[in-house]
């Protein structure tokens, strides 16, 4: 029964796909059309309209309005819409909406329970229901629940989905268990460069910059050609130990990779931070010029390197201009001033600087920025 209810849905969520947007002025509208508006975008408009369909009709789709819920973070009207219809509860893919929205709104404990009274209905779980799940584990705390759901995914028989295995494998790194996710990673029959970029981004993020070189090289032993995701990780690393030959390897790799890399701005800022921290300011600021557009990711990053080398006059001077160039600040943007001031003991006018965030830009100074001013006044004695 489930599975011929679930053809059906999908077959009717095929021909949603393809069917055309409905003019507004449009009287009468089919299911079908209905479930495209509600897959395609999130507009109250498509809300409204679906609800001026036959009870009988609107029924019959579940699923799609379960989801234009969980996308609007209305999640509790999604579960009441899920409650109302007893069809519901036996689709494994109304489940999955349902857990997915939870997840999205991190709601830990909603998601579990969920899931539980799935296993209870004995509704069958997919890849999806883990793929779900999985992202409300997101630090050391939800392991122990994390490592139930690999045990779950094996005795489902998803083990060879590279998806389910991609999402555990980030788990495992979000949660801090970075050896395990080695061990892993290392066990994975099938790799995707999603894969390697998972494994050095958890290297990355927990400060083990050698092992993200190490990896790296062994990418391109094997013939793994990066994307600009691998890049940044690696330059970050780069950063961190001063592997300043390596940098420049990465960055004659982006210059040969023509366009498609060479104005991605997450990788422009990973190459100024990186030849800041290495000490070469001059190829920092060569880097920083030469973009066409600058975004406060730039802005920041160049900020930065000329504050961490003492040269707090061209820091101010470069903040001052970004400004006057319009761009919105942020918290970091002020980090980075601020720590320049600190450096160069520009005392007064960091001062400035800390009242005006708050005064102008409405910017909550946080322990960060209250670290910087405690900086600043005590080089000033």
């Amino acid at each position: 029964m489930e599975s011929s209810q679930n053809r059906l849905m999908e077959c009717s969520l095929k021909r949603a796909s393809k069917t055309p947007p409905f003019s507004r002025s449009s009287q009468s509208l089919l299911p079908d059309t209905c479930i495209w508006g509600l897959s395609q975008c999130i507009h109250l408009s498509f809300r409204i309209q679906i609800m001026r369909l036959p009870v009988a009709a609107s029924r019959r789709y579940p699923t799609p309005w379960s989801r234009n819920q969980d996308w609007c973070s209305i999640v509790d009207s999604a579960r009441k819409v899920f409650g109302e219809n007893p069809q519901t509860r036996s689709l494994t893919v109304c489940y999955n909406a349902l857990i997915a929205g939870y997840s999205l709104n991190s709601r830990f404990s909603n998601a579990v329970l969920l899931f539980r009274q799935m296993r209870k209905e004995g509704v069958l779980v997919n890849a999806v229901t883990i793929l779900g799940l999985i992202p409300v584990c997101s630090g050391p705390i939800h392991l122990g629940f994390g490592t139930c759901l690999h045990a779950c995914g094996l005795r489902f028989g998803l083990d060879g989905d590279l998806s389910v295995g991609n999402c555990l494998l980030t788990m495992y790194v979000r949660c801090g268990s970075v050896d395990f996710a080695r061990k892993f990673f290392d066990g994975m029959p099938e790799k995707w460069l999603i894969t390697w970029n998972a494994m050095l981004s958890g290297y990355a993020q927990n400060g083990l910059a050698g092992q993200v070189l190490d990896l790296y090289r062994t990418m391109e032993f094997m013939g793994i050609v990066p994307d600009p995701v691998t890049l940044v990780s690696v330059l970050s690393s780069c950063a961190h130990l001063g592997a300043h030959t390596v940098g420049r390897e990465v960055e004659q790799r982006i210059v040969l990779s023509g366009f498609v890399f060479g104005l991605n701005p997450f990788l422009k800022n990973a190459l100024i931070n990186m030849y800041a921290r290495c000490g070469n300011l001059v190829k920092a600021r060569a880097t920083f010029d030469g973009m066409p557009e600058k975004n406060i990711i730039l802005w920041t990053a160049i900020i930065g390197g000329y504050g961490m080398h003492g040269q707090g006059e061209l820091a101010v001077q470069l903040f001052d201009e970004m400004i006057s160039a319009g761009e919105m600040l942020d918290g970091a943007a002020f980090v980075s001033v601020l720590s320049a001031c600190s450096h160069a003991r520009l005392t007064e006018k960091g001062l400035c600087y800390f009242i005006a965030m708050e005064r102008d830009y409405g910017l909550q100074p946080g322990p960060e920025h209250y670290s910087c001013v405690v900086d600043l006044l005590g080089r000033a004695g």
